[in-house]
C-alpha cells in the first residue's frame, strides 16, 4: 500500500486480502514472521537443486508458476514433514497477528491520507476438488480472516462488504 498503492493517488481503497495471507501462516512456529520471510527461510538450508530444476523446465515450457510450484508448499502430502506438525497445528500456534495489524495499519495509513477505505470478505469456491483451497485448513484460515476483517471494520467504522454472502460457491 505505501509503496505501490498511494503512488497512484487513488479515490478509495479496497482492502481484499486472499490465499497468501493464509500462506504466511503455514509455517513452522519458528518461522513465523510479520515480514513473511519466514514462508521461504525455512527452505535456504534446503538443497535447491530441485528448486533450480523446476525452474529452468517452467522456462523452458512456458508453463505458467502455478504448474510448477516451487515455493514453500504447504499443501500437498508432505505438509506435516515440512511444517513439522499438521497444517491445522499451524494455524492453531500461528495465529493471525500480523495479518491483523496490516489491516489496522493500513486503514489508519490511508486515513492519514485522506482515502477512504473499504473491507471486503475474501471469496471462493471449494467446488475444485484439485484446487488447494477447498483443503480444510485453508478453509479454516479464509473464514479466521474474513472474521478478523468483519471485527476491524467494525472496531475502526469502516465499511464492509461480505463478498461470501453474495458469492455463489457453485463452479
Amino acid at each position: 500500500l505505501e509503496f505501490r498503492v498511494l503512488e497512484l493517488d487513488p479515490d478509495l481503497i479496497l482492502l481484499y486480502h486472499g490465499v497468501n495471507d493464509v500462506h504466511s501462516r503455514l509455517v513452522n512456529p519458528e518461522f513465523y514472521k510479520s515480514d513473511n520471510t519466514g514462508r521461504r527461510k525455512q527452505w535456504e538450508n534446503k538443497p535447491c537443486l530441485s528448486v533450480f530444476c523446476l525452474r529452468i523446465i517452467r522456462l523452458i515450457t512456458r508453463l505458467p508458476r502455478e504448474e510448477f510450484d516451487v515455493d514453500a508448499s504447504t499443501w500437498g502430502p508432505d505438509n506435516p514433514k515440512i511444517l513439522g506438525i499438521s497444517p491445522t497445528e499451524a494455524l492453531e500456534k500461528n495465529k493471525p497477528i500480523y495479518f491483523e495489524r496490516n489491516m489496522r495499519d493500513m486503514i489508519t495509513l490511508a486515513r492519514q491520507k485522506k482515502i477512504p477505505v473499504i473491507i471486503v470478505a475474501w471469496a471462493h469456491t471449494n467446488q475444485f476438488p484439485n484446487d488447494y483451497v477447498s483443503l480444510p485448513w485453508y478453509e479454516r484460515g479464509f473464514k479466521e480472516h474474513n472474521d478478523i476483517l468483519k471485527e476491524v471494520a467494525n472496531k475502526n467504522s469502516v465499511p464492509f462488504y461480505d463478498h461470501v454472502a453474495d458469492m455463489p460457491r457453485d463452479k
